[in-house]
C-alpha cells in the first residue's frame, strides 16, 4: 500500500490528489486493518517528499476538504514538511483555503515554520498571495509570530508593502492590530517604505504615503516616552548631586566651590 506506483507516489497519494473521498475511506480501513494506517497516512512521494494531506490541499484551489477532514480524522501528522521545509499550514494559507487552515491550527499544527528556501512562513505566503483572511486566522487563531523575518530580513510589512493585493488592507491590520513598528529594516536596511520607493515609486506610491503616515504616528507616540525619560534621568541627577552634597564635610563643599569659582575666572 505505500510502494510508489507512478511519479514516486502511492496509491493514496494519486487518490488524494483526485479527490475521490470513497477510495481514500475504503483504502485507509483496509490499512488499518492491517496495521499500516500511520505508515500510510504519513507515507512521502519522492519528489518533493509530500504526503497525502499536501496532495489533497494542493490538487484543487479549494482543496479536498472531505479527504483533508479524513486524513486528519485518522490521525496524519498535520506537522510535517516536504522538500521545501514547507508544511500543509503554508500551501493551505498560500491557497486560502480558511476552513483547511482553522482545521489544521485545532489539530496542533505549526503556523510559525520558515521554510528552507527563503525562511518563509505561511504569514509570509499569505500576503504574497492575496489572502487575507488566511493571514487573520493565523494571527488571531494560530497566535502566529508576526515579527518573523525571512532570509532576505523581510517583514510581514515589507511583504505587505509590494503586494499585488490591497497592501493598504494588511499594512493598516499589522500596524494597528498586530503593532508591527513601520520602521523595522532588512538586510539591506531598507524599511518596509524603502522597499516600496526602491522597488516602484510610482507603481506603490499610495503605499508610501500610507506607511509614511504611519511613522509619523509610531513618532508621535514615542516622543512622550523619550521626553518622559530624559526628565527622569535629570531628576535621579539632581538627587544624586543634592545627596551627595548633603553627606558632604562643609570644609569640602567650600573647597568644592572655591575651584568652580577660581575655573570660571581664569576661563
Amino acid at each position: 500500500m505505500t510502494m510508489p506506483i507512478q511519479d514516486g507516489r502511492n496509491i493514496l497519494h494519486i487518490i488524494c490528489a483526485s479527490g475521490y473521498t470513497k477510495y481514500a475511506h475504503l483504502l485507509l480501513t483496509a490499512a488499518s486493518n492491517k496495521g499500516l494506517l500511520l505508515d500510510l497516512l504519513d507515507s512521502r512521494e519522492q519528489l518533493q517528499l509530500q504526503t497525502p494531506l499536501f496532495f489533497a490541499i494542493r490538487s484543487a484551489p479549494n482543496g479536498f476538504p472531505e479527504i483533508i477532514q479524513l486524513l486528519i480524522k485518522q490521525g496524519c501528522n498535520v506537522n510535517l514538511r516536504d522538500n521545501l521545509g514547507r508544511s500543509a499550514v503554508h500551501y493551505a494559507a498560500e491557497q486560502g483555503q480558511d476552513d483547511t487552515l482553522q482545521l489544521l491550527i485545532q489539530s496542533g499544527a505549526e503556523v510559525n515554520y520558515q521554510d528552507s528556501e527563503g525562511g518563509v512562513t505561511p504569514l509570509h505566503m499569505a500576503i504574497m498571495n492575496g489572502q487575507f483572511n488566511a493571514v487573520s486566522i493565523l494571527c488571531q487563531e494560530g497566535k502566529a509570530k508576526v515579527e518573523l523575518k525571512d532570509k532576505k530580513g523581510d517583514s510581514l510589512l515589507h511583504y505587505a508593502a509590494v503586494t499585488q493585493g490591497n497592501a493598504s488592507l494588511y499594512i493598516r491590520y499589522l500596524i494597528e492590530k498586530q503593532n508591527a513598528s513601520a520602521f523595522l529594516t532588512n538586510n539591506e536596511g531598507l524599511t518596509p517604505r524603502g522597499l516600496a520607493e526602491k522597488t516602484d515609486r510610482q507603481k506603490f506610491h499610495r503605499v508610501i504615503k500610507n506607511l509614511k503616515k504611519y511613522e509619523g504616528l509610531e513618532l508621535s507616540k514615542k516622543e512622550p516616552e523619550i521626553v518622559e525619560r530624559h526628565v527622569t534621568v535629570y531628576q535621579y541627577e539632581n538627587d544624586i548631586q543634592t545627596k551627595l552634597l548633603n553627606n558632604l564635610p562643609i570644609s569640602v563643599v567650600i573647597s568644592v566651590a572655591i575651584g568652580y569659582l577660581l575655573f570660571y575666572l581664569t576661563n
